[in-house]
């Protein structure tokens, strides 16, 4: 083709686009301010401490789903061990009550009935619409991209979706908050509530019941060494394809002719051309520093005027010189009844990862834990 991509960004969506690039036959090229890759997919490295800021499982970690096949393309998952935990989260209150979800959908129905087993059916209907996705995520499958699918292959993926139609039509329109109200025991319906972040409880009960279905058939594992390792394979698979990275570079503006992006100028001024010009950083800086906000829509406007601010979280990362063999990996420890005010912030649950599972995160007895707020 002999056609050039400039591509802004060496996360996990610039680094892939350049490796799709290569292997159609582009000449491509990232731009990267940072001096690594990854973006916000990340860790930080502190005394022999690992602290991961992402990955808690990938989609596709199984040989079995559909989306495997693009990790292997893009060199991430060969040669890579993943963990599927037998419990996803657990949830504990101040009395020591807790609730586990468990990944295996038989065990956690059973765990739900015997914490609440005046919530019998509303618990049967929860697992049913995960035992509805897990049939949905068995038979789909992605072996190209939608954009590329023809009438039959839709057609073929309609007809794989319809033993799902019935869980769609009675959860479309459930949030999660709302599906909490219908348990009646107390501490499952707090529970419930505090397995996911206060600021996502209008989110889609389907979206959990996602979730728990990858858990449960093993297609979501957690990736062993951690999100910067698993982003380091895929900038090794580009480089192996001729790609190159220019790191230490940010990009200032899109340059743009005739309503075309043409290329880029760095900060110090110097200018890059190509053919085509992906931008795989955030949409703001994108749209009102990149382009200047010369190219908006009012619907892509009201984006960013409209929209909720997602809230803060308070992050921290330990060393802990000793192990916690016997603790689940993820725990969420309920404050609703005596809540931590920080400042005009009231949290309400604190969550806890422990990266026991994973030997490359913290020297021999020791582990690294990520709190946050």
């Amino acid at each position: 083709m002999g056609k050039s991509i400039i591509i802004i960004g060496a996360g996990i969506a610039g680094l892939s686009a350049g490796c799709y690039g290569e292997m159609n036959g582009y000449k491509t090229q990232i731009f990267e301010m940072h001096d690594k890759p990854g973006g916000v997919c990340t860790v930080w490295e502190r005394k022999g401490y690992t602290i991961d800021g992402c990955l808690h499982w990938v989609l596709g970690s199984s040989p079995n789903s559909s989306y495997y096949h693009m990790w292997e393309e893009l060199g991430a998952v060969q040669n890579r061990q993943f963990i599927n935990f037998e419990d996803y989260r657990r949830v504990e209150d101040k009395d020591g009550r807790t609730w586990t979800i468990y990944s295996d959908l038989d065990r956690l129905e059973e765990h739900m009935k015997e914490l609440a087993p005046e919530d019998t059916k509303a618990i049967h209907d929860f697992i049913g619409g995960a035992r509805g996705m897990a049939r949905l995520t068995k038979n789909w499958k992605m072996d190209k991209a939608p954009e590329l699918y023809t009438l039959f292959d839709n057609l073929k993926m309609m007809l794989s979706m319809m033993s799902f139609m019935p869980t769609f039509l009675k959860f479309r329109k459930v949030s999660s908050g709302q599906y909490a109200q219908k348990f009646k025991n107390a501490f499952l319906r707090r529970a419930f509530t505090a397995s996911f972040a206060s600021e996502f409880t209008d989110f889609a009960i389907l979206a959990r019941q996602g979730t728990l279905a990858f858990q449960h058939t093993k297609q979501a594992g957690c990736p062993v060494g951690g999100s910067l390792e698993f982003v380091r394979a895929i900038e090794k698979r580009y480089l192996g394809l001729g790609g190159q990275v220019h790191y230490h570079c940010p990009v200032a503006k899109i340059l743009v002719e005739n309503n075309r992006a043409v290329g880029v100028r760095l900060i110090d001024g110097t200018e890059y051309r190509g053919d085509v010009v992906i931008c795989a950083a955030d949409g703001h800086t994108t749209i009102f520093s990149m382009l200047d906000g010369k190219f908006l829509s009012d619907k892509v406007k009201g984006y960013y005027e409209k929209l909720a601010l997602f809230p803060p979280y308070l992050y921290i990362g330990l060393g802990v010189a000793r192990s916690f063999p016997p603790e689940p990996h993820e725990i969420v420890y309920m404050l609703d009844e005596e809540p931590l005010v920080i400042g005009n912030k009231t949290c309400d649950r604190m969550c806890l990862d422990i990266y026991g599972y994973d030997p490359s995160f913290a020297p021999p007895g020791k582990t690294a834990l990520v709190a946050f707020l």
